[in-house]
């Protein structure tokens, strides 16, 4: 099934699947509050599903984290009906660019990808997260957050789920289907007894968020080219604030990337004036997988995470 096909709005309410002398407490019980838990939620619950929804954090993350959302992504949203309300909140970026020894190289347009979106949207991943608690909530959903999944029962046609409180007491959920979509270290996967093949890549990407006096354009991203032929990429995120992502920083075995250590100076190749400084903001190692569950489904279960990114504090000094 196709994209398009899945969000087209159902005929009729869909029927809880079949279970055996029991009702189950919610036809769909999703594992996490991340952007996939919060569109799959809202989803279902625009379609009449009975969804619950538990997350063990306390809430949005306050990191910005992943920030690059694509035309096809927001070809979704608008199927959603949400297309407006990111594009009036992010930074649209129109062109790619790449510079070397103070040369420009070469400039793409984002507009010749077909979309009508033709364009990068950047957005910090806690206001993606805001935006769709604040259409789950519209639509009568409740996330229930500091309830963390510790055990699964999966049956023929219904899942027991267990689920810690946040006062330390057990709740028991029954549902037609769980769907993990706990990231990582998924606990549903770990119930189900699945593995996470695959392997890390050798070497950590840096990102940063930094304040930038410069006259780079604010409608594109910069990937400047340093002597070692690695780039050092741009990427605006509004108020002259820009997301710095220095890609294959360093192998983990020589320890923590450092950003003094790896940087340089990342606008060498820029022409005009810039200078950039980068102040106890947010900073992070990123360790990049390819780790592919073997399974997307497990009878009633969903483990939902088929790939990862993991990350972690960055060096400061």
């Amino acid at each position: 099934m196709n994209t398009e096909q899945a969000l087209q709005p159902a005929a009729t309410h869909a029927n809880p699947p079949r279970l055996t002398g029991t009702h189950p407490d919610c036809q769909v019980l999703i594992v996490g509050a991340g952007p996939t838990g919060l569109v799959l939620a809202t989803e279902l619950l625009g379609r009449g599903v009975r969804t619950r929804i538990v997350d063990k954090g306390d809430g949005v993350a306050l990191e910005s984290r992943a920030i690059g959302i694509h035309a096809r992504t927001l070809e979704v949203l608008d199927m959603m009906g949400l297309a407006d309300r990111f594009t009036e909140r992010g930074q649209v970026v129109r062109y790619l660019r790449f510079y070397s020894q103070a040369q420009c190289l070469a400039s793409l347009e984002f507009a010749l990808c077909g979309s009508r979106f033709g364009f990068l949207l950047d957005l910090p991943q806690d206001e993606t997260q805001r935006l769709l608690r604040a259409r789950l909530a519209e639509l009568g959903g409740v996330i229930e957050q500091r309830a963390e999944l510790v055990g699964l029962a999966s049956g023929s046609d219904a899942v027991t789920a267990t689920v810690r409180t946040p006062g330390g007491h057990t709740e028991t959920i029954t549902a037609g289907y769980v769907v993990g979509c706990d990231g990582a270290h998924s606990r549903v996967r770990h119930e189900l007894g699945l593995s996470f093949d695959g392997h890390p890549y050798p070497q950590d990407w840096l990102l940063a968020d930094v304040l930038i006096d410069s006259d780079l354009a604010e409608n594109a991203a910069h990937a400047f080219f340093r002597p070692d032929g690695l780039p050092v990429i741009f990427f605006p995120m509004r108020g002259h604030r820009w997301r710095l992502t220095l890609p294959f920083a360093g192998a983990r075995s020589e320890g923590p990337p450092r950003w003094r250590r790896s940087s340089g100076s990342p606008t060498s190749g820029h022409r005009g004036r810039s200078s950039c400084p980068i102040p106890p903001g947010w900073r992070t190692s990123a360790a990049i997988a390819a780790q592919p569950t073997p399974t997307a489904e497990a009878g009633c279960c969903w483990p939902g995470t088929q790939s990862t990114s993991t990350l972690r504090p960055a060096a400061r000094a």
